[in-house]
């Protein structure tokens, strides 16, 4: 009865220690640094401005990142000073992001 009493306790042990070491295998490693994604300037010509808004309306390219065809649209801008000294016709470079389900232009230059 003992061997089987010690029996049984060797198993529940190596149950135990089984569990435990794919608990501790399971964990996630440290994450790695993070790659900095490279900007997608897309080229585009203002075609309206409603800066009280913090919008302007662009006749752009296609956005690759966001499987974007060309074409014309407002945009959204979070930092108004984006549009400060900006015209109707100027033709210039932007970057976009998607925030909320809403697209934002979060850079923008004028063409080289």
């Amino acid at each position: 009865m003992s061997s089987l009493f010690l029996r049984g306790l060797a198993l529940a042990l190596l149950a135990i220690s089984s569990a435990f070491a794919q608990t501790n295998a399971a964990k996630p490693a440290t994450p790695a640094a993070v790659a900095p994604t490279a900007i997608e300037w897309v080229n585009g010509e203002i075609t309206k401005l409603d800066a009280p808004r913090s919008r302007i309306t662009l006749k752009h390219e296609r956005i690759a990142s966001i499987k974007m065809d060309a074409m014309t649209m407002p945009f959204k801008v979070k930092d108004k000073a984006l549009l400060d000294g900006r015209k109707v016709g100027e033709k210039v470079q932007f970057a976009v992001r998607m925030d909320d389900g809403d697209l934002f232009i979060t850079q923008m230059r004028a063409m080289p």
